[in-house]
């Protein structure tokens, strides 16, 4: 019986340090974004408005992603936004995030 409980003690303390060491490793990292078959579309708007319309469409391919970001150029100002489901023609939800939560949720070079 004492040499049963000492050894389910030792497996005790083994398992809680190999837990500790591995913690990090085994939390989840957002893997890199990676995409496919991009298609762009600029529509030239009427010229007393000065502006263009820009149909952007995307594959994602990131195993397991949760998010697929999309970073606008600095200085532009983005304006009637959509984005829909090809599969579905369903809208998607969507939202504007800054550049260090893009990079911390998978798009290293957002800025």
């Amino acid at each position: 019986m004492m040499r049963l409980m000492f050894f389910r003690a030792a497996t005790l303390r083994a398992l809680a340090v190999f837990l500790f060491l591995a913690a990090p490793a085994l939390a989840q990292t957002p893997q890199r974004q990676t995409q496919e078959d991009d298609y762009t579309r600029y529509e030239l708007l009427g010229p007393d408005t000065a502006q263009f319309r820009i149909l952007y469409e995307v594959t994602a391919t990131t195993p397991g992603a949760r998010f697929f970001f999309n970073a606008i150029r600095k200085g532009s100002i983005a304006s009637d936004e959509r984005v829909s489901g090809m599969m579905t023609g369903q809208p998607l939800k969507w939202e504007v995030v800054s550049g260090a939560q893009a990079r911390t949720e998978g798009h290293p070079t957002a800025m």
